[in-house]
């Protein structure tokens, strides 16, 4: 029996502050990404919302990434931006996060 493959990641959780506002900022969520296939590189904006059940974004992140996406691109982009680390990365440490599982029906 094979394990089910875990939900897609709909956005990232981390704890940041606005830099023009100064609001606090915890939920991150992919709004447009650029691909240049020729410089092998992706530029991701994702917005920044003060909670994941906050309507409109208070401020946005620009990620670049030195590859192009392979397979889903809002899975991809999600993925290296969780595995890059360093200084350059102000998502760096920020924790997945993943669609609800629908609940299993009772025949199952």
């Amino acid at each position: 029996m094979s394990t089910p493959a875990p939900a897609p990641i709909i956005g990232l959780e981390k704890a940041i502050t606005c830099p023009r506002t100064e609001a606090p900022l915890l939920f991150h969520k992919l709004f447009f990404c650029q691909i240049n296939f020729v410089q092998e590189s992706t530029v991701a904006t994702l917005g920044s919302f003060s909670s994941r059940t906050a309507k409109q974004h208070v401020s946005t992140v620009q990620v670049a990434i030195k590859a192009v996406p392979q397979g889903d691109n809002a899975q991809w982009i999600y993925e290296q931006i969780l595995a890059a680390q360093g200084e350059e990365n102000v998502l760096a440490g920020a924790t997945a996060v993943r669609a609800e599982a629908p609940a299993a029906s009772e025949g199952d």
